[in-house]
């Protein structure tokens, strides 16, 4: 008895803390990791979620991985950011567009500056920490897109939250994680891409994000021909050369 209660005390008095230098590093920086003061730690459901202060952006990572980076409050925008071309060339292609969703929610990048002839915008995020680590970034960023009247964010599973609706969207913009990810692999198949299809609305508009940099010739040219195989018309854009 007496060593029990000598090892319920010990478990009681030891609170470990997080291991934000283990959390710091990926397979892209094995090295040093990531520098800069960290804001947000936690794991989730599919991810750990990481918030770092970069001085020019606000990085949030998943599972180690750079996801996006958000623009401060008070800087000008963040250069890298390609994210924000995502819900703005849809609605150039598309001026009559009325309805978008988006499909990950990411840094809210993308959902910071949609055009206001956009009138009904859905968002379905898979992971409740990376909505908790935007929260927390709510009064450090230049603009919040929890500010945004339209947004109606859906917490589930892509495939999932398609499948158990009939609603179809003007505009379907999707930007999971990278191809081969946990998580995100099955958005980038041909089954996927024919849900969205038949979820978008008559003359409707498919946005595929795609990091080129994190991919070989290979799974970029299998991520083409499975969009070329769903759409009839299909267009490349690399608005930010690397």
């Amino acid at each position: 008895c007496i060593g029990t209660c000598a090892s319920l005390l010990t478990l009681v008095a030891y609170q470990p803390q997080s291991p934000v230098h283990l959390l710091r590093h990926a397979p892209l920086e094995p090295e040093v990791g990531a520098a800069g003061e960290v804001l947000f730690t936690a794991v989730g459901h599919s991810a750990t979620v990481l918030v770092i202060d970069r001085e020019d952006a606000l990085e949030i990572r998943s599972n180690g991985l750079p996801e996006a980076g958000v623009t401060p409050e008070g800087m000008p925008p963040y250069g890298r950011n390609a994210e924000r071309f995502l819900t703005a060339l849809p609605v150039l292609a598309r001026p009559e567009a009325k309805t978008m969703l988006v499909i990950g929610f990411g840094g809210g990048v993308a959902l910071e500056n949609i055009p206001p002839s956009i009138t009904d915008l859905d968002v379905v995020e898979l992971e409740p920490q990376v909505l908790k680590a935007n929260h927390e970034l709510s009064g450090r960023r230049a603009k919040d897109p929890f500010d945004d009247p339209r947004l109606n964010v859906i917490l589930n599973d892509a495939r999932g939250a398609l499948t158990l609706t009939d609603k179809r969207w003007d505009i379907i913009v999707s930007q999971p994680s990278h191809p081969w990810t946990a998580g995100a692999s099955h958005l980038y198949t041909l089954e996927f891409a024919a849900l969205c299809k038949e979820h978008l609305a008559p003359g409707g508009v498919f946005v595929q994000w795609i990091n080129a940099g994190f991919l070989d010739p290979e799974l970029f040219a299998s991520v083409g021909a499975t969009l070329l195989d769903t759409y009839e018309h299909l267009r490349l854009y690399r608005p930010i050369s690397s």
